[in-house]
């Protein structure tokens, strides 16, 4: 079957059948799945209307909300000189408050972040500055080149859902269980993690219980270290090991009973 791509389409409403799942969009359309992943944050199902209603614990989730804001603010800066060299120092640079990461970004140019909260954007170039000039000279408040950047700071203010409700399954980088909940690489783990219990649901035959556990970080073995006998012992079983065996035991009884005979 082809995959299809329906951009610019806002889901209205979700219903929840014993078998399956109608999904409503904007188009006023109309997409019937057995199993629905959603990958969107958990308070963005605040614009979602479900029938039946979503579970009283994801309801205080979604209408929790934190009463402080926090942003993140990247900046760069660039100088004609690299005044924290000549001052002696490396350039890296850590302040508690307010939360300021400096470190030299290439021999002439700086770069750091700060947390801020919600409306003071502008204010964070005038902040960074002063501070780095009362540490590295007063040059540093005068980069012949300056540009920043504003995010919203994540904030995990629950705890990962990682089980399906029925027929759906929750997918975001929030709702990664083991590592890097809140980044890039959470979101990769959650995604994976709901493939696997989708075909948990419509082709269970094929998963095991293995696959479907919580993915947990750890190093894996350099197959170089691997020798060739380990290699060849991990790919033995029991049914090999059996019938080999069985074999072996047949060919030495046989050719006993030939020296017996003949010899």
């Amino acid at each position: 079957q082809g995959t299809e791509f329906l951009v610019s389409r806002q889901v209205k409403a979700i219903c929840h059948y014993k078998d399956y799942i109608e999904v409503h969009d904007s188009t006023q359309k109309i997409h019937t799945t057995d199993v629905l992943i959603l990958a969107i944050p958990l308070n963005a199902l605040q614009q979602i209307n479900f029938s039946p209603p979503v579970p009283m614990e994801l309801r205080k989730v979604m209408n929790n909300k934190l009463k402080l804001r926090l942003m993140l603010t990247s900046f760069i800066a660039g100088y004609g000189d690299a005044h924290w060299r000549n001052a002696g120092y490396s350039g890296s640079f850590l302040k508690n408050e307010p939360f300021i990461v400096g470190y030299e970004y290439r021999p002439n140019v700086y770069g750091g972040m700060m947390i801020h909260d919600s409306g003071s954007e502008s204010l964070v170039r005038s902040i960074v500055l002063k501070a780095f000039a009362e540490n590295y000279g007063e040059a540093m408040e005068t980069p012949h080149s300056y540009n920043q950047h504003t995010f919203e700071l994540s904030s995990l203010a629950h705890m990962p859902f990682t089980t399906p409700w029925h027929r759906i399954v929750w997918s975001s980088s929030a709702a990664a269980s083991t590592c890097y909940r809140g980044f890039l690489g959470g979101a990769v783990q959650s995604g994976l993690r709901a493939a696997l219990n989708a075909l948990l649901l419509v082709r269970p035959q094929v998963v095991s219980w293995t696959d479907v556990a919580d993915v947990h970080c750890q190093n894996c073995p350099n197959i170089k270290d691997v020798g060739a006998l380990q290699l060849w012992m991990s790919g033995l079983n029991l049914y090999n090991v059996g019938y080999y065996t069985l074999y072996a035991s047949s060919v030495l009884l046989a050719l006993q009973l030939a020296v017996k005979k003949f010899g």
